[in-house]
């Protein structure tokens, strides 16, 4: 089989000082990677030049006859200027963007996907409201729905999770207790979901929570309880 994605000796980085050196390598279809390294260590970087934000300045970066649109990208959060006045809605109908061409008119199959989407965050009812005025919990959230309305076969996902070790050094720094909410987690809360899909009893849903659990409490270990709980009582169902 043809690998997806191919770097031959690339060079990338800005102003002409590079940040990732000579790197080569595939990247078969349906793998599931993680790149990992060092603040400044390029990884950033990377992901940028294979959602065609970053041009190489030496070698060759083969996408394997994915257009750029078929590549979805959750940048950091501090790289969305989140003053801009643009509404949830608006933000997430992006994610149609190849579907639409831009200035098409907005189908209703496109918003139907979007309704989809947000609803599969648990933020159905926020449309309107401005992504400024959103928790950056939510505001995360707005992203992933933002992905599953692009529908794209490569999906890169750039420390989806920084939101939340800032929120931990914050307490960790100045002495805070820090609460994660698991916003209603299949099997793990009391409120139950309102979801078409019974996430109670759906396998798949409940092996995936169950490695986020696994997950945060090996990244958090040796974190004292006075400085970092998880809130298992949850909002109810229709917030």
């Amino acid at each position: 089989m043809r690998a997806q994605l191919t770097f031959k000796d690339v060079t990338l980085g800005y102003d002409r000082h590079p940040a990732v050196h000579h790197v080569s390598g595939t990247i078969a279809p349906g793998t599931l990677l993680a790149v990992v390294g060092p603040n400044g260590g390029g990884k950033s970087t990377l992901l940028k030049a294979l959602a065609g934000l970053v041009r190489p300045l030496e070698g060759r970066l083969d996408l394997g006859g994915l257009k750029r649109r078929e590549i979805a990208l959750l940048p950091q959060q501090p790289e969305i200027d989140r003053s801009f006045p643009i509404s949830v809605l608006d933000l997430v109908m992006l994610g149609d963007w190849g579907r639409s061409r831009g200035f098409g008119a907005v189908s209703a199959a496109s918003r139907e996907r979007v309704a989809q989407a947000l609803a599969t965050v648990g933020l159905s009812g926020f449309e309107g409201r401005l992504i400024g005025n959103l928790s950056a919990g939510q505001f995360q959230r707005v992203l992933f729905a933002r992905l599953l309305v692009q529908d794209a076969p490569v999906i890169l996902l750039d420390e989806p999770l920084a939101a939340v070790d800032q929120a931990v050094e914050f307490g960790k720094k100045y002495g805070v207790h820090v609460c994660l909410n698991f916003h209603r987690a299949p099997g793990y809360t009391v409120a139950r979901p309102k979801e078409a899909k019974d996430l109670w009893t759906d396998a798949e849903a409940l092996d995936v929570c169950s490695m986020h659990w696994a997950h945060f409490a090996k990244r958090f270990k040796g974190v004292p309880n006075k400085n970092l709980s998880f809130d298992l009582l949850n909002e109810p169902p229709d917030i």
